[in-house]
């Protein structure tokens, strides 16, 4: 049985309805119902394990030779800032992937979809995220589906001294300087020198 039966919804308040009972599913399963839309698309889908950890990805999407990130944290959250996007395309870098899609029940703020328009940063608000599981069947304990390990962070990328995030470079005009910086920022100022 599917977690959202296969039939258009038309009415705004089946629409509403149906956001409303992803945004009470616990955090596990609904992880596992994105890993299962995915896994239906044809990706291989590979969860990092972490628990749902603010900041970080969820799953990788590995298809046609691309790796891809997701975060499903943000699937209550009514509105997503910016921060968030700009701290998940920092991550595609850090694990050399692709592209990266980011997950919400609800909306994107305005500038968050002008930070990802023209980058490889796939927004699924909550229309695209009701399109995305119709039809899904949430995995059940004993099913067998894939679980690849995750991979392995890069040696040459540093994590930060004061929050032990990932870091990517960065320029500082002022200094025609590359330095190390907090995939965190604004909320960690952390750097290290190159």
């Amino acid at each position: 049985m599917s977690w959202f039966n296969s039939r258009k919804n038309k009415h705004p308040l089946e629409t509403q309805a149906a956001l409303d009972g992803l945004k009470a599913m616990a955090w596990p399963a609904f992880e596992a119902l994105i890993g299962a839309a995915f896994r239906q698309r044809g990706y291989s889908v590979e969860p990092t394990g972490k628990g749902g950890l603010e900041g970080d990805v969820d799953i990788f999407l590995r298809k046609d030779g691309l790796t891809e990130l997701v975060q499903c944290k943000q699937w209550k959250t009514q509105q997503v800032a910016v921060v968030t996007v700009r701290e998940l395309w920092g991550l595609v870098a850090h694990h050399h992937a692709d592209a990266v899609k980011i997950i919400s029940a609800g909306r994107f703020a305005t500038d968050a979809e002008q930070f990802a328009h023209g980058k490889a940063i796939d927004l699924i608000d909550g229309e695209r995220l009701l399109e995305l599981v119709r039809g899904v069947r949430i995995p059940q304990p004993g099913d067998n589906v894939e679980q690849a390990p995750v991979p392995a962070k890069s040696a040459a990328t540093p994590t930060c001294p004061r929050c032990s995030a990932a870091m990517f470079k960065r320029f500082n005009p002022q200094l025609s300087q590359i330095y190390w910086g907090c995939i965190m920022y604004p909320r960690c100022k952390g750097t290290r020198t190159i």
